[in-house]
């Protein structure tokens, strides 16, 4: 099940970055776009908390866990920043491109667990492809 979900949120990002391209070609800041994105989600998503119950529970654990407030800080900010960079990036040149590079990051994501976190999942596939994301993403900076 969680193939599928990655998947498909993948699926919903490249169309994302389709249209954020279009949306910018005509002149609308990445700034609109992605706080008028990020309002109505966290008002749909605010109701779906609610209805579910999952907020009041929520809340309770960020009141009471110092790490919990910090590491939720932290997902926010970093949320925030890389959807303005990335909307930047596909406003400054494409969203073929700069969604090819920005798939790098799991890249960061492995080097972030072991650094922060002392974990690693890495096997020799998982080492394989991310030599070939490394090897895209200079093939592109060099070619484009």
């Amino acid at each position: 099940m969680w193939l599928i979900l990655a998947l498909s949120a993948a699926l919903i990002w490249g169309l994302d970055y389709v249209i954020a391209q279009k949306v910018f070609e005509r002149n609308i800041s990445p700034i609109t776009l992605l706080s008028v994105q990020m309002a109505l989600g966290a008002i749909a998503l605010t109701l779906v908390g609610f209805y579910k119950g999952i907020w009041q529970r929520d809340f309770l654990l960020l009141f009471e866990n110092s790490s919990a407030r910090l590491y939720t800080s932290l997902a926010i900010v970093g949320f925030i920043v890389a959807n303005v960079l990335i909307a930047f990036s596909i406003k400054g040149r494409n969203a073929v491109l700069a969604g090819i590079v920005e798939i790098s990051y799991p890249l960061f994501i492995v080097l972030f667990s072991w650094l922060l976190f002392g974990t690693t999942y890495l096997s020799g596939a998982t080492l394989v492809g991310a030599l070939l994301i490394a090897a895209g993403v200079l093939l592109i900076q060099f070619s484009a």
